[in-house]
């Protein structure tokens, strides 16, 4: 401070750099040492310094960790909506007043993609899961801040679809997001917003329930699809719509990328599941909507990968007889019609 009593301009860009020392464990130690440190034992002027240093390290760190990969972020929002406003420009797809599913919607935000539908003019939604929500303060606090992100901005959540703010705060005005805000369960209208910890193929609900139900990197997962496109097809109006994206790639991919995406079909096994997959390919579930009485609307597949001679090689007969085209989809968004 100098003798005008002004707080001198505090250096914040860091000196010193901690050579092998990982971003992950500086960030763990500095949370542990935050939540450890006992406040108000500082002078004025240098809690003002941390204040300054913490307010400038929280706008780095929401630069971070605002982006499509983190289901927590109002960026991640963008690309399922995305689709669901091709599809409605394009095929129909109801979105004001309509009530969907979100079929295996995750542990860690349940709620996040129902939630923006809800914003966007949703009626009602639904959220289902086998598993119960990890951290339920936590998820409700996104979608607090997703609804800022949208009010303030609705672009950065909405992408091309056409919406105003005052709209948005229109279609969630019966959420108390001040509550919600603060990790409080309460605000959110649970006769719009539901969470069923439950099965797919039981969902507990009556027939002809929902106008569209949507799934994310699930299908593949299920040891019996046809049993889960029926109970889905059972829930659906006629008319109705299904907004599906399935990854049919092996998943420890993700994990270890020198692995190829096909892997696993070089595996003999007769199990339904095989590292976490079903492995059927995207021909095959197509086969099963059809027959579970679902038209294809659209078909939208994602990069198409390269099958070497030698991996082609170790296929197992299931998939060694199948063309390139019928391999080497990994990923593929469908919107489907209830017949």
């Amino acid at each position: 401070m100098n003798s005008h009593g002004r707080l001198l301009q505090s250096e914040l860009d860091p000196k010193q750099v901690l050579a092998g020392v990982t971003t992950w464990d500086l960030a763990a130690n500095l949370l542990h040492a935050l939540r450890s440190e006992q406040p108000g034992s500082d002078s004025y002027i240098t809690s003002q310094k941390h204040l300054r240093l913490f307010g400038t390290l929280a706008g780095e760190l929401q630069r971070r960790v605002d982006v499509p990969d983190n289901r927590l972020a109002p960026r991640s929002l963008a690309g399922p909506l995305g689709f669901a406003h091709y599809c409605h420009v394009n095929h129909g797809l109801p979105l004001l007043g309509a009530s969907y599913l979100d079929v295996g919607c995750g542990s860690i935000q349940p709620y996040g993609r129902m939630f923006a539908h809800l914003m966007a003019g949703a009626k009602r939604v639904g959220c289902l899961e086998l598993d119960p929500i990890q951290d339920e303060g936590e998820a409700v606090r996104a979608l607090a801040q997703a609804a800022a992100s949208a009010l303030i901005d609705p672009k950065s959540v909405f992408g091309s679809y056409p919406i105003t703010a005052r709209e948005i705060l229109g279609n969630i005005a019966d959420f108390d997001l001040a509550r919600m805000a603060k990790g409080d369960a309460g605000g959110i209208n649970r006769e719009r917003l539901v969470y069923l910890q439950r099965s797919a193929t039981d969902t507990g609900l009556p027939d002809r329930f929902v106008d569209v139900v949507v799934s994310n990197s699930v299908l593949e997962h299920i040891p019996d699809p046809d049993a889960t496109l029926a109970e889905l097809a059972r829930i659906t109006r006629p008319g109705g719509f299904a907004l599906h994206g399935i990854d049919t790639a092996d998943h420890r991919w993700y994990g270890t990328p020198s692995l190829h995406r096909l892997e696993f079909l070089t595996i003999a096994s007769n199990d339904p599941i095989v590292f976490g997959c079903n492995r059927l390919r995207p021909r095959d579930f197509e086969k099963i909507f059809e027959r579970q009485g679902f038209d294809i609307l659209v078909r939208m597949p994602g990069v198409k990968i390269e099958i070497p001679a030698a991996l082609r090689a170790r296929l197992q007969p299931k998939w060694s007889a199948l063309p390139d085209e019928q391999l080497n989809e990994t990923w593929c968004q469908y919107l489907l019609r209830r017949r």
